[in-house]
């Protein structure tokens, strides 16, 4: 939201099944540059004019932890996708 200047939309779809819960983020906000896409999780790295690129550095890192697993793609929206293994309690 806070890129978007808090304008267009921002969807949280989950799906849950035995094995994994999958997380999408979806948003119409502007799109990353191919070289800076490829960049996206390094730790300094920001598109932000006063951003840290702690942000998806520090979720990946938390993320891979839990042998999770994070994504960045652009296709009509901008999808973050967090992906983390089920336990059985």
């Amino acid at each position: 939201a806070e890129a978007m200047n808090y304008e267009g939309s921002v969807r949280i779809k989950i799906f849950l099944d035995k094995r994994q819960i999958k997380i999408q983020i979806l948003d119409s906000g502007p799109t990353i540059s191919s070289q800076d896409l490829k960049r996206i999780f390094e730790k300094g790295f920001s598109t932000k004019l006063n951003g840290n690129g702690l942000g998806l550095y520090n979720a990946r890192n938390e993320i891979e932890k839990v042998n999770g697993l994070i994504t960045f793609s652009q296709e009509d929206l901008t999808c973050v996708e967090v992906i983390l293994p089920t336990t059985d309690i």
